[in-house]
This record gives C-alpha cells, sequence and structure tokens, in this order.
C-alpha cells in the first residue's frame, strides 16, 4: 500500500520562531520506518521551506515575492538537512523532490516526476516533497501543500492520504467552546462538495436538514449500523455540520502556513475522488498512522483518530483521468440538474443542451469544473470550445451548434467522456 503524508507549516514549524518541532519531526521518521517495516510505501509531502527561511534570518514571513522565493531557497535547505539527519538516526534515507503547477499541467512532466518518485521508494528512499517556490510564479502556484499532497497522491496511485494538522479532525461544533462537541470519525466521499460549499459560505448547519448529508457522516463512537439509520424526525442528538467551520475555528494559523481546513477539504475530495481514504489529524498523533493504516487493510475503517473521509467506491481510472483531477481549473461550467446526474452518475458526455452557464474565461483544451446548479463540483473536464463559445451554445441542441457558431459542432460536445473525471460520486 502507498500513503502519503503531508505535514503542515503550522504543525512543523513553532510560531514563536525557534525553530522545528522536533518531536514531530523525529516522530513522523519512526513512523516511515513503521510503515516499510509492514510492506508500505511512503511519501511525505512537507511544508515549511518559507518559514524556517524566516526563522533562520530572523524575520517574520515577507509581504513580497522576491523575499519570498528567496527565504525558500534558505529554508528549503535547512529543512532537507533536518530530513536528512532525522532520517539518519531511524536508518532511513530520504530524497528532496521539488514540484511546480507545470510539473502537472504537463503529461510528459507527469509521468517523468512519477516515474521518480516510484523509483524513490523502489529504492526504500522516502520521497520529501514540496512545492518549488523558488521558481513558482503566483500565476502559476500550487499554492497550498494540501492540494499538493493530493495531487502527489494522485500522482503515485496512494491508497491513503494523511493531513497532519493542528486539530484531530471535523467537529460538530467548536470544541472550544461548546463542551457537547464530538469529534466526526467518517464522512462519505459525496457529502465533500456540500460540506465544502457550507465551509465557503460560514454556515453553521445540521445535517438532517440536508439531504446528501443525513446518515453518512458517523460520530465518534457510533457504528455504522447507528450512523446509516435516519436522524430526520429523531429526538437524537443532531449531528451539526458546522463541521468544516468548527474545524477552521480550532486549527492554529501561524504566521508560517498557508493553509487551512477549506483546503484539507478541496484536498480530500481530489484524493478521495481518486481511490485514497484521506485522514485529517493531529501532527502529535502520528505514532498512530501505521496502526490506522493496518486497520484500514484489514476492516477498510481506520477510523480510531482523527476524521476519515472515505474513498470513492468508483475512484477515477488511473492514468489521463487522474491526470485530469491535478489541473486547476480555469472557470466553470453550471450543468442544469440532468446533465449534471448524467455526468455523476454515469461520465458521460457533456452535450450544450445540458449547460446553464459559463464562469471564467479559457480557452478550448482547459481545464474547468463542471458543476451542479447549486454550484457543487461534480467533475473536473476538458473543453472542447472557449468559454465565449460555450456561452453562446448553452442550452442548444448540437444540431444548432453550426448555425449558432458558425462552424462544425465538435462530435464530442462541450466535453467528451474521456476527457472527464468524475469527483464526486453521491450516497
Amino acid at each position: 500500500m502507498r500513503i502519503v503524508i503531508k505535514v503542515g507549516t503550522s504543525s512543523l514549524l513553532n510560531d514563536d520562531g525557534s525553530g522545528v518541532r522536533l518531536g514531530v519531526l523525529a516522530q513522523l521518521c519512526e513512523t516511515v520506518k513503521e510503515l516499510r517495516a509492514a510492506g508500505h510505501e511512503t511519501v511525505i509531502v512537507s511544508s515549511g521551506a518559507v518559514g524556517m527561511g524566516c526563522i533562520r534570518m530572523g524575520i517574520d514571513r515577507p509581504k513580497e515575492i522576491g523575499k519570498v522565493q528567496a527565504m525558500a531557497a534558505v529554508g528549503g535547505m535547512a529543512l532537507s538537512r533536518l530530513f536528512e539527519q532525522a532520517f539518519e538516526l531511524t536508518g532511513g534515507k530520504c530524497a528532496q523532490v521539488l514540484l511546480t503547477y507545470s510539473n502537472f499541467g504537463s503529461k510528459v512532466q507527469f509521468r517523468t516526476a512519477k516515474r521518480a518518485i516510484e523509483q524513490l521508494m523502489a529504492m526504500e528512499i522516502t520521497p520529501i516533497v514540496n512545492e518549488n517556490d523558488v521558481v513558482s510564479c503566483e500565476e502559476a502556484k500550487i499554492g497550498d501543500n494540501d492540494n499538493l499532497a493530493a495531487m502527489v497522491a494522485t500522482m503515485v496511485d496512494a491508497e491513503v492520504l494523511v493531513l497532519l494538522t493542528d486539530v484531530d479532525g471535523l467537529y460538530t461544533a467548536d470544541p472550544g467552546s461548546d463542551p457537547s462537541a464530538r469529534r466526526i470519525a467518517r464522512v462519505h466521499h459525496g457529502c465533500l462538495p456540500e460540506l465544502r460549499r457550507r465551509f465557503a459560505a460560514g454556515d453553521d448547519f445540521d445535517p438532517r436538514e440536508v439531504s446528501s448529508l443525513t446518515s453518512y457522516i458517523m460520530l465518534e463512537g457510533e457504528d455504522k449500523d447507528s450512523a446509516a439509520g435516519s436522524v430526520s424526525g429523531s429526538e437524537t442528538s443532531p449531528r451539526y455540520a458546522a463541521a468544516a467551520k468548527a474545524a477552521a475555528k480550532t486549527e492554529r494559523s501561524g504566521q508560517w502556513g498557508t493553509g487551512g481546513m477549506g483546503t484539507k477539504l478541496a484536498a480530500a475530495q481530489i484524493a478521495t475522488s481518486c481511490g485514497a481514504d484521506t485522514i485529517i489529524m493531529r501532527a502529535e498523533d502520528a505514532h498512530n498512522i501505521a496502526e490506522l493504516v493496518a486497520d484500514i487493510v484489514a476492516s477498510g475503517t481506520g477510523e480510531g483518530v482523527g476524521t476519515m473521509f472515505a474513498a470513492s467506491e468508483e475512484p477515477a481510472r488511473k492514468g489521463h483521468t487522474r491526470w485530469l483531477t491535478t489541473q486547476t481549473p480555469l472557470g466553470r461550467v453550471v450543468l442544469d440538474a440532468g446533465a449534471a446526474a448524467a455526468v455523476a452518475e454515469h461520465r458521460s458526455t457533456l452535450f450544450p443542451a445540458g449547460v446553464k452557464g459559463v464562469e471564467g474565461k479559457f480557452n478550448v483544451n482547459d481545464a474547468v469544473d463542471l458543476v451542479d446548479p447549486l454550484g457543487e463540483t461534480v467533475a473536473r473536464a476538458l473543453v472542447n470550445y472557449s468559454s465565449v463559445e460555450i456561452a453562446r451554445i448553452a442550452g442548444h441542441s448540437s444540431a444548432e451548434i453550426e448555425e449558432v457558431l458558425g462552424e462544425e459542432a465538435s462530435d464530442e460536445g462541450v466535453c467528451g467522456r474521456a476527457n472527464i473525471a468524475v469527483m464526486c460520486r453521491q450516497p
């Protein structure tokens, strides 16, 4: 089994500027050793280069891009040295792998990076992956290492993605202010789009009001049978899915980090759609990862710590389709309910009759998100028309395209089936 472990800046570095949290680093290396002994391969995605550079230079995180790049260069070297020393203490070896947006945008570069990472794992060398902030420009940055970790997990066909952070998962409410708050142990893959939308809107809401969430969120201490029963109209404790919002409140936002709970939910949607169970858990609980993975192997649950987002039962196929999920969408195509269901359930070709509107500016062969009428992402796809053209043919039949655009219609509609990667399958 392949596991990708992402450790965030705020988990790796002390906010007071005193340097690396060596206990977290040592435990991470020990965990990799345990996983290797059990026959698993591990990739670490590490943040912290810019923050480490600032600590080394004794400055606050700069705002100027040039200075950020300089701090990434300084900190990257220091962080690599610390990882190397920590791995040596456990008898292991590691290697630095720096990736950029273009490495994912180009299929050739994507395959080249995949081959290199897989070769390192075959040689029992742990790849330490980070975005190359020294050469990444603001217009073409991955931006946060939660999404980078999901993209790497997709690249290497990982079965498990662990996002280490400052909180032990999603909660029913803010545990800092609500003593009745309970940890959510398991979330169905199909619930992620709505969780993301509600989180982005800052909603406090009860899943009993939301059909796609009811019965598919399991709290700590519940068994699957009790979680599977409908809670609509019951007198039981409500499963408040202010979950994402509450977790965001409790997650420490240090001066070094750039991520947050919103980016973790986005990362979970990418990874789960490609077959990777995704767990959000505290970095201090990293010693539980090997046991958690063993539980996933044995029973497919892995619910002892953190919050587990279960992988899609029908993940994107390896190769081109998974590569599509790593592409940065340059816009959105809004579908009617029927087209959204056809794409989500059958990966059907999208024809203009099912399009309601367009958001953003993009060209032919660019990546876009296909969203339902509520704005929830159901798929990522490459388009056969530009945003201007799609806006003109939206709602028309294929037979009318030539008359509207003055050119012959594409046989594959707005998006062909082969160029669609489903990002959400409803429970």
